[in-house]
């Protein structure tokens, strides 16, 4: 393990070789006195985490995985959007892959998970901790991820150094959140809207098939319902397409 102290976000960078979950490991350093702006990044985890309890893929050096906190008093939309630029600015920057973003907070290029992003509160104080999972290297996924998942490898026949990958993710997650801070929430929407591939999208809630309408000013889900439409504030059992 090493850690590195830096001027401006992130704040400190701890590296490892391999843990349990890059935010499960933030959570502890946090607790221990770990400075706002921190983050982990790992070459491999053991049970990284998606949305409502999913395991993250997460195999050695094929990757991007981090995670880091950061402290913000407005409402959770405001930094899960935020994060989702960044993270498919990031892999359009530095991959050249055409990814887009979608509702609550997948990455996707051709409808297929490229990266996701986990939001989870760390205690008082707004203080959150925003994992990202970016699929970089993979060269193929397991069975049931096959037809769900992709990764810049994948999609553009090349491999790609992690390094370098990291470098503009930082740069980009940066000018997210600095946006988030200085322009607000409606800001970070237009950016998260020009990205968008939910529009227009199947998406099942429960047994119900909906098509997705896009976001709402407040970035709830719209679906159309018949011939209403109807929002929807949480993943909860959401699916998208065949997932």
């Amino acid at each position: 393990m090493s850690g590195a102290a830096r001027p401006s976000f992130p704040s400190l960078v701890i590296r490892l070789e391999e843990v349990d979950s890059t935010s499960n490991e933030l959570a502890r350093l946090l607790k221990n006195g770990a400075p706002d702006g921190a983050a982990v990044i790992a070459r491999a985890q053991t049970a990284g985490r998606g949305q409502q309890g999913r395991a993250w893929h997460s195999p050695p050096d094929a990757g991007l995985y981090v995670s880091f906190s950061k402290t913000y008093e407005g409402p959770p939309a405001g930094l899960a959007f935020a994060a989702g630029v960044g993270c498919a600015t990031a892999l359009r920057d530095a991959c050249g892959v055409p990814a887009g973003v979608r509702w609550p907070n997948d990455v996707v290029c051709r409808d297929r998970k490229l990266g996701g992003v986990l939001i989870e509160q760390a205690g008082p104080g707004g203080m959150w901790i925003i994992g990202c999972g970016l699929n970089i290297n993979h060269a193929d996924f397991p069975p049931d991820l096959q037809h769900l998942a992709t990764s810049a490898r994948l999609e553009t026949g090349q491999v790609f150094r992690l390094q370098d990958v990291e470098d503009t993710f930082f740069d980009r997650m940066s000018q997210a959140l600095k946006r988030l801070e200085e322009q607000g929430f409606p800001a970070i929407l237009r950016e998260w809207r020009r990205l968008d591939r939910t529009t227009g999208q199947t998406v099942r809630v429960g047994a119900r098939r909906l098509e997705a309408a896009g976001v709402d000013e407040q970035g709830r889900l719209v679906a159309i319902s018949g011939d209403r439409f109807e929002i929807i504030e949480a993943a909860g059992t959401l699916v998208w397409g065949a997932e």
